[in-house]
């Protein structure tokens, strides 16, 4: 988890706590260019390279079990993203996600025995 609590809210980097508001708000994380998610920033991703994107995403460990990140689109283009072990560790297939070319376009993972698997999707395609 990001939070601790005992009495006092202690929030990550990639995290703001509002006073006052019992809700909390992740900071997105953009990714404007080709590249790898790098998930030690946050557990939200924009998407908003001006053409298709070419993301990696790598295997999570043991230590992430229980985490989750999204990707989303923030613009309208068919990004691919390419998991280094596939979802849930099938590596030769499940393993390339690409978005619908709409800035909406999403997708949840999460870390279950070191591995991604997929809790929520929108116009995302997986092969």
């Amino acid at each position: 988890g990001h939070f601790q609590s005992a009495g006092n809210i202690t929030a990550a980097a990639a995290v703001v706590a509002l006073t006052g508001n019992s809700q909390f708000y992740t900071v997105s994380t953009t990714i404007a260019g080709d590249g790898a998610v790098d998930f030690s920033l946050g557990d939200h991703f924009v998407l908003t390279k001006g053409s298709p994107a070419a993301i990696t995403l790598a295997d999570p460990v043991a230590g992430d079990n229980g985490r989750e990140i999204t990707i989303r689109s923030g613009s309208a283009f068919a990004h691919v993203i390419t998991l280094a072990s596939g979802i849930g560790g099938v590596a030769t297939t499940d393993d390339v996600i690409t978005f619908t070319n709409r800035a909406s376009a999403s997708i949840t993972l999460k870390v279950i025995n070191a591995k991604w698997w997929v809790t929520g999707s929108y116009l995302a395609a997986i092969a």
